[in-house]
């Protein structure tokens, strides 16, 4: 009987265990469009949150890098605070 070279049944494969899910600022696109760039990160944080997930992506059509330094270490706190 030869050696089965398939996974055991139930076990997790490397890729697997490094798949997360979140949300990025193109799923909300329509909603971030004119709040501005502090208040779209917030938004896209806490909906993050709201939905369980603990993965952002802000993309480039929120301005990401017009936030001082203040606020994005306040956006920062905010994700670290809500799980995020």
């Amino acid at each position: 009987m030869a050696a089965s070279t398939s996974p055991k049944e139930g076990a997790v494969s490397p890729s697997q265990e490094a798949l997360r899910l979140g949300l990025g600022s193109y799923a909300l696109r329509w909603t971030l469009r004119d709040v501005g760039p502090a208040k779209s990160c917030r938004l896209l944080v806490a909906a993050t949150a709201e939905l369980g997930l603990d993965l952002v992506q802000i993309a480039d059509n929120v301005a990401l890098l017009d936030l001082d330094v203040p606020e994005r270490r306040a956006l920062r706190a905010m994700a670290d605070q809500a799980g995020v």
